[in-house]
């Protein structure tokens, strides 16, 4: 469970709203499943109340601008109206600000009563200074990249990164510099110090193709 303490975004809505701490989720919405996502940036697991905040959050981690981050950090009570919000996310980045990220599976996204609610809500938001940011699943999620960042972040989680920059090295001598990923385990790099530096884009591939040991790699 994350426990973080984002100040800087309740301040800002004081004026409108109060906000109350969420409770963590037991089971998803409609259609969804309770996922845990075991955070390297939050350095502790995330409860997401589906699969689609899962992947998302692969996108947080990915992200070298966010610093750290919160799923449903706290419900939204406009003070005066019937309105109650709670954000998906909650995102710190590198430079202390701070963003609220509201996602959607395609359907909903073009549901016109759901996006119109939204859209009242960041009109809402930005009026005290505080961004939302509205994004729809296929802005980020795909059958095969998805898949592959999680196989790669998991393969990653145990390595420090620490190869990264002699992988890119080696890639970067090559001529011309596309090899398959055994090349790299067979210059004697592990699978995680490998994985490590594709999911942090040290070094790049085709995401949206199944990885295997053939598949190129680039600096």
């Amino acid at each position: 469970m994350t426990s973080l303490s984002f100040t800087h975004t309740q301040d800002l809505l004081a004026s409108i709203a109060i906000c109350n701490k969420c409770t963590l989720p037991k089971h998803g919405r409609h259609g969804s499943q309770v996922t845990i996502f075991p955070s390297r940036k939050n350095k502790a697991p995330v409860f997401c109340e589906s699969r689609l905040e899962a992947a998302f959050c692969l996108e947080l981690e990915r992200n070298s601008k966010v610093l750290n981050y919160d799923a449903h950090p706290f419900t939204i009570n406009f003070i005066g109206t019937k309105y109650r919000y709670t954000p998906d996310f909650l995102v710190r980045l590198g430079s202390g600000k701070e963003q609220l990220i509201e996602i959607k599976n395609d359907d909903s996204y073009q549901d016109k009563a759901i996006t119109g609610r939204i859209t009242r809500y960041i009109e809402l938001l930005a009026e005290q200074g505080c961004i939302l940011e509205y994004l729809p699943a296929a802005k980020f999620y795909g059958k095969v990249r998805t898949p592959n960042l999680y196989y790669l972040y998991h393969g990653a989680y145990c390595s420090q990164g620490t190869a990264g920059a002699s992988i890119r090295t080696l890639l970067t001598q090559c001529a011309p510099d596309r090899r398959p990923i055994r090349c790299l385990t067979d210059n004697g790099y592990s699978f995680e110090d490998v994985a490590h530096a594709l999911f942090y884009r040290t070094i790049h591939c085709d995401i949206f193709k199944p990885l295997c040991l053939t598949s190129l790699v680039w600096s």
